[in-house]
């Protein structure tokens, strides 16, 4: 009977962490990227990342490396803070996006 309660609330736990996690998990950057140009557009950033306050505040349509760090606090997208901030968002600027969301929650 323990090994039943054993394996019942293991696999219950199991089934919770995976849930949660498919539930947080952001989209990857090949999904968020919906025309597969490379970089990341403003309505592909608001489909993939519908919490995630991102402007477009130079009109261009594309979210740039300035305007994702401005959407969440502490980002810093440039290793040494001096890239260039209308650089577009591409695939690792995404993923280091996509992290720094998921270790807000």
């Amino acid at each position: 009977m323990k090994n039943i309660m054993t394996i019942l609330f293991t696999g219950s736990a199991f089934l919770v962490f995976l849930i949660t996690g498919l539930v947080f998990a952001q989209p990857g950057f090949s999904d968020a990227d919906s025309n597969a140009d490379g970089v990341l557009s403003i309505e592909e950033a608001r489909a993939a990342l519908p919490d995630v306050p991102i402007e477009d505040n130079n009109g261009d349509g594309i979210v740039n490396l300035g305007e994702a760090e401005r959407a969440v606090p502490g980002l810093q997208l440039s290793p040494d803070g001096r890239g260039d901030p209308d650089a577009p968002v591409g695939q690792a600027e995404y993923q280091a996006l996509a992290s720094a969301i998921e270790e807000e929650r």
